[in-house]
């Protein structure tokens, strides 16, 4: 690690915490009342809880949010790691300086120790209590899809992890890493991508490791998945991803909202699922402004002579792309004027440029209109 990282927080710093706190705030909110009275919030790589610039990290917003929240200060347990002794130090006593901090039922629980397959059998055995956990390493060293999987395993279980792409990208056909690329990706997998990766342009080969990635976090568990970009500071080239991994197709609306707020959108209001610096020009392909065009022939075909709710339309097809249900209100809105679809409220009787939930659309056949 750098020594200068923690001096102050950098915008995607900011922007991965935000939605890791964002997202806790809702599964806490959700899961809490059936949880059996206590969930935990688990980082392993916990950092030390302040930038030297003042700036509080997420173990900090957690831990402030739970205290201020009678329902969580009573139900909220944290696990806190780092495998450097000073920096998990650091973060105690930052935590033992908030106010009210003895309020909370289940104080936090601190631990310094290495991230290995060890730990990731350890969690494999034991039935865990719902739990959000948040993996964040450096580079790519303790970041395993049987640690991933091991937590997962249990009920309301979900995570939240960096994907360290510029260095797992380097480290694909090295041969003196292979266990650790081996242990993020499944033997197999990762075998299939040393083979391929040496023949395609970046582009190809970034999109072919997320690819892979996404599929091997969801396999064991029929779980759902979602990346969130960020670019490196220095180049026009990627960084890292934020990944989330759940269950539930509740859990995935839900933080695909708050990955679609986080991060840029197109020319025509589409999410990028990619953050940029403030005040950063935004780099668009030749088609990004195309996406809601798109979307409006594909709505065409896939329900062409069908009629149901804005809901149920948004709801059938939304997951696995990257539209949210203003794109998809905007796109029948569109197809409404052209005649491509019939509101059970017509334009005349609703309030301009809107389109509620329970209205009727019916899509007009080919050669109907």
């Amino acid at each position: 690690m750098t020594e200068d990282f923690f001096d102050a927080a950098s915008g995607a710093s900011l922007a991965k915490s935000q939605i890791v706190f964002d997202y806790f705030k809702a599964w806490a909110r959700i899961i809490l009342p059936r949880s059996g009275g206590v969930i935990r919030y688990m980082d392993l790589f916990c950092g030390p809880g302040v930038y030297a610039d003042g700036t509080e990290s997420t173990p900090m917003l957690i831990v402030r949010h739970a205290i201020a929240d009678l329902a969580l200060r009573e139900a909220l347990a944290t696990t806190f790691n780092d495998a450097d002794a000073m920096t998990c130090g650091s973060l105690l006593v930052a935590l033992n300086g908030v106010a009210g901090i003895r309020s909370l039922t289940h104080q936090p629980d601190f631990s310094v120790r290495t991230i290995d397959q060890d730990l990731a059998a350890a969690l494999g055995r034991i039935k865990l209590v719902p739990t959000l956990l948040f993996i964040d390493p450096w580079g790519y060293k303790g970041l395993s899809l049987d640690l991933v999987n091991a937590v997962l395993k249990d009920w309301a279980c979900e995570c939240l992890f960096f994907f360290n792409y510029n260095r797992v990208n380097a480290a694909m056909t090295n041969p003196r890493v292979v266990a650790h690329v081996d242990g993020i990706f499944g033997e197999e997998r990762a075998d299939a991508l040393r083979a391929a990766v040496p023949r395609l342009t970046p582009s190809e080969r970034e999109a072919l490791v997320v690819r892979t990635l996404m599929e091997a976090v969801v396999e064991e568990h029929n779980g759902h998945a979602l990346a969130f970009k960020f670019p490196a500071e220095d180049a026009n080239r990627t960084s890292h991803f934020l990944v989330f991994v759940t269950k539930h197709r509740l859990g995935y609306d839900i933080m695909k909202d708050i990955m679609a707020k986080a991060g840029t959108t197109t020319p025509d209001g589409v999410p990028t699922y990619e953050y940029a610096e403030p005040m950063k020009p935004q780099q668009f392909g030749l088609f990004d402004g195309e996406q809601i065009a798109d979307l409006m022939q594909e709505l065409a075909s896939v329900f062409v002579g069908q009629t149901m709710t804005v809901k149920s339309i948004i709801e059938r097809h939304r997951y696995g792309r990257p539209f949210v249900p203003r794109n998809y209100k905007a796109a029948l809105m569109a197809m409404e004027r052209q005649g491509l679809v019939v509101a059970s409220r017509p334009l005349d009787q609703r309030r301009a440029n809107t389109l509620a939930d329970d209205i009727q659309i019916t899509f007009v056949a080919p050669g109907a209109h």
